[in-house]
């Protein structure tokens, strides 16, 4: 709104009674132009456009006819808040931990003052959690992100107010690798060559991605020679070992890379018959009735028990 206020013509220049007034006013960014009346020496005009200047000229009126306007007066109405959100609003992963958001500003004649930042409300899908930040600028970059989360975005512009936000529009941060282990490793001997394995994924806030498989280590504890398995599930059998041997396991989840593995498990295979006989076997009579047998037993890697 304007009010607008005024005095009476010089008395000199008066010739006659003062009926009323005529006010002129223009939009200048439109020159449209609207013609008021008033008995009053003041008006105030309402529903005009914030942030809008207007030039203004009253004169005065006898029975007889108008007299001359007066010098034009420029005013310009207060800043109020945006009257529409900013446009084209787009968000892209840069890493796992980042987005980048851009913006249009709203249109022109929307602004409805000097657009001095804007706010952008960002929400986590997965937690709830919510935050804010401003920006002079129409884009930003947003940091300190956790990996694969889906982050719900909005903007608004802020002139002496803050203006409605944009529709909501999401962002799913990169893939990153899991950042900690598969849980509750278990390992059980099913026979002499077999172990069954079966573990839980890492916690859901530190996969950071879509688990693809699993990488299983299996090393043999007396010799040290590792055998590695792929999983694409959390169960798995584990075959061609070596009888009654330690062994120590651990597993890994992949997503675009290898995450920690687990603590190590120790499990021994089952006992099973030697695989080889015994060595350097003789035999000497010592009595006419009898014999004296010797040897030596199989060597330790063959004994399987």
């Amino acid at each position: 709104a304007i009010s607008l206020s005024w005095g009476f013509p010089q008395l000199q220049h008066r010739n006659g009674i003062i009926l009323g007034y005529v006010i002129n006013m223009t939009v200048i960014d439109s020159q449209e132009r609207v013609q008021l009346t008033a008995e009053e020496r003041a008006i105030t005009i309402d529903n005009l456009k914030p942030y809008e200047s207007y030039r203004w000229t009253v004169a005065a009126y006898t029975k007889v006819g108008l007299g001359p306007f007066s010098e034009i007066v420029t005013v310009q109405t207060h800043e109020d808040a945006p009257g529409e959100a900013p446009q084209n609003v787009t968000g892209s992963p840069l890493s796992p931990t980042s987005i980048s958001l851009s913006w249009d500003p709203p249109p022109a004649e929307l602004h409805h003052g000097v657009i001095t930042q804007y706010i952008i409300n960002i929400t986590e899908l997965e937690t709830g959690y919510n935050f804010t930040l401003a920006s002079n600028t129409t884009e930003i970059r947003v940091n300190h992100l956790h990996p694969f989360y889906t982050y719900l975005c909005t903007v608004s512009a802020f002139t002496v107010e803050e203006g409605p936000p944009s529709s909501v529009f999401y962002v799913i941060t990169e893939e990153d690798v899991p950042s900690a282990p598969p849980q509750l490793l278990n390992v059980t001997a099913l026979s002499s060559e077999t172990i069954g394995v079966h573990w839980n994924p890492p916690p859901t806030e530190h996969m950071n991605g879509i688990i693809r498989g699993y990488i299983l280590n299996i090393t043999a504890i007396g010799n040290g020679e590792i055998i590695s398995v792929y999983a694409l599930s959390t169960t798995t059998v584990v075959s061609g070992l070596s009888p009654f041997t330690e062994y120590s396991c651990t597993v890994a989840a992949e997503t675009v890379g290898l995450g920690p593995a687990s603590p190590a498990i120790s499990i021994q295979t089952k006992e099973d018959v030697p695989t080889a006989p015994p060595r350097n076997v003789s035999v000497v009579a010592t009595e006419s009735s009898e014999l004296l047998m010797k040897w030596v037993q199989p060597v330790s890697a063959k004994i399987n028990g």
